[in-house]
């Protein structure tokens, strides 16, 4: 048990530490970076509460990515630590490495999208502030054949607004099924 807090501490710091350059496009479908789009201390969260208004523009500047011809994220503009809160990076990593080299972990998909493939057009957001650095944004969007409708608990970091979780009307909290998923594989690992 100590070995992995020691674990996820140290990814913590590494992902802390790293420094992302990057600049904007222009916005006729070529990669969108989210940490470039402003200071993230110009929309910091105001006393009354989220600053909606950033986090808009920065899932806005998340999903430019995922037109027909875009990469998605991460891409080679937009890195995880510009879409994902640190925790929640570090739930992805501890158990894609329980899952083991070569092997599929929980994650099996684009949580941004619900999908592997997309062309995702008429994005849609509603935003409920659930505390002063937090906010829950439901967003819809019409993706190659389906509509989608997704929650993302999103937390405002030192560094702008991150998603925290995705939830989908399918599977629920994607935290919580990783957290599952990686004690499953690790027991089930320990067991062999």
């Amino acid at each position: 048990m100590e070995a992995i807090r020691k674990a996820a501490l140290a990814t913590l710091f590494i992902l802390g530490t790293i420094s992302v350059v990057g600049s904007a496009m222009a916005a006729e479908g070529k990669p969108q970076n989210p940490q470039t789009q402003g200071d993230p201390a110009q929309s910091s969260p105001a006393s009354s509460g989220p600053d909606i208004t950033a986090a808009r523009h920065f899932l806005e500047s998340l999903y430019a990515n995922y037109r027909v011809d875009g990469e998605g994220v991460p891409n080679q503009t937009v890195k995880d630590v510009d879409v994902y809160d640190p925790s929640f990076l570090v739930l992805m990593h501890a158990n894609q490495q329980a899952a083991g080299d070569g092997e599929v972990g929980y994650l099996d998909g684009d949580p941004l999208c619900d999908c592997q493939d997309f062309d995702i057009r008429a994005v849609k957001f509603d935003f409920k502030a659930v505390g002063k650095s937090q906010l829950v944004a439901t967003v819809m969007f019409h993706n190659l054949d389906r509509d989608t409708t997704l929650r993302l608990a999103l937390r405002f970091t030192s560094r702008g607004w991150r998603v925290a979780d995705v939830i989908s009307a399918s599977d629920g909290s994607l935290r919580a099924g990783l957290q599952k998923s990686t004690l499953e594989l690790k027991r089930n690992g320990a067991a062999h």
